[in-house]
């Protein structure tokens, strides 16, 4: 309660009210008294007291209160397709609008309520996209309040890539069964034309800089023993593999099918360009994995250049492979290379694709390693 007092000789009374809740109805009543200016009034009127109710007229500040955002974090890679938005609570808040946007212009005109909620779940995503997004507070039509401080204060996600498949196949020009293989496995590339997946085709006999070792790695490994029968099949760096004559489309397609199930371990954006008759690839990889990735899993990103024609048994042929050792990359960081090429003799250089692929030590036994792709990409091509 608070009380005025000897207000009878006063004519203006005034208090100084504190810890009112904004938005609170709150009634004011002063209780007065009429004490008589003489004995023989006083006599006549006794002391008398009365109630007088007075309006009371305080302005709340309705704005609601500066809020940030939580999660995801800004920057984070590998963001599932339909992800969570989540964020603080803002007192005196009636309404969130959250906004989704692609381009970093700091700016947006498409907001979205999600009432009272302070989380919204997104879908309909797009692979290996980076958003933008924020949010504002709204009581009524007073606001908005931005989160973090202000409009500007976009955070930033990216969402997982598309895994792409590379199936490689390591043949002999002069052998039957590879000659067979390789049928199949032209149909398999028109059958997955719109899938992810690239299939490439190496000469059993010539360098494969490491790529046929991952075959033999992943034989070993599984108990293989002795001499084997071409072609040579291979997916995921040797996650899967194949070796002589199978049903080769329906086996080769399982396999296939099987890894595109999987998701990638890291974020790979490469580009390259000619130089003369070389290539010069430039890369950048983010570890979103909690496996670090370094020399003591062998660690590697490959460039392997390929050629669409028919050069061997196949329309797709590998020309050259560079690697580079990855020394450290631990969850969450990121790294850069540049691979190049030496000089390349080559049919049609228009018909020239690249591909990147990072791979790394998933499992060991004694001796026997297994290896298993992160991720790939199909490396852009820059024009001059």
């Amino acid at each position: 309660m608070f009380y005025l007092r000897e207000f009878h000789k006063a004519r203006n009374v005034s208090g100084v009210f504190s810890g009112l809740i904004n938005i609170t109805l709150f009634f004011l009543f002063v209780i007065a008294s009429i004490r008589p200016v003489s004995a023989e009034l006083q006599r006549e009127s006794p002391l008398s007291n009365f109630v007088v109710y007075l309006p009371i007229v305080f302005k709340p500040d309705l704005t609601p209160i500066p809020f940030n955002k939580y999660a995801p974090a800004t920057n984070t890679m590998g963001l599932s397709l339909n992800p969570i938005l989540s964020w603080t609570k803002s007192p005196n808040s009636t309404r969130y609008e959250y906004c989704l946007d692609t381009s970093n212009d700091g700016v947006c005109s498409d907001w979205i309520s999600t009432g009272t909620n302070n989380y919204a779940g997104l879908w309909g995503l797009q692979h290996g996209t980076t958003y933008y997004w924020q949010v504002r507070a709204w009581n009524g039509t007073i606001g908005p309040t931005y989160a973090n401080g202000s409009l500007s204060q976009f955070w930033s996600f990216k969402t997982i890539q598309e895994r792409l498949v590379v199936f490689e196949g390591f043949l002999r020009p002069t052998c039957g069964i590879c000659q067979r293989a390789s049928i199949a496995i032209d149909q398999l590339a028109s059958a997955f034309s719109t899938e992810p997946v690239v299939f490439i085709e190496y000469d059993v006999d010539g360098s494969s800089n490491g790529r046929e070792d991952r075959w033999w790695n992943a034989y070993r490994y599984g108990g293989g023993e002795g001499s084997v029968f071409l072609p040579l099949a291979m997916i995921d760096s040797g996650n899967q593999i194949s070796n002589g004559e199978v049903d080769f489309e329906n086996v080769y397609s399982d396999m296939v099918n099987g890894s595109l199930l999987r998701p990638p371990k890291v974020d790979i954006s490469a580009s390259w360009r000619r130089s003369t008759d070389e290539i010069e690839t430039t890369i950048d990889i983010t570890n979103f994995s909690a496996i670090n990735l370094s020399y003591d899993n062998q660690a590697t990103i490959f460039m392997i250049v390929y050629e669409n024609n028919r050069v061997g048994l196949t329309d797709h042929y590998v020309r050259s492979v560079v690697r580079e050792e990855i020394t450290n990359l631990a969850p969450g960081a990121n790294a850069n290379f540049i691979l190049t090429t030496n000089e390349l003799v080559v049919d049609d250089w228009n018909k020239i694709d690249v591909i990147v692929l990072a791979d790394y030590i998933s499992d060991s036994i004694p001796y026997y390693n297994k290896f298993d792709t992160l991720q790939a990409v199909i490396a852009i091509k820059i024009t001059q």
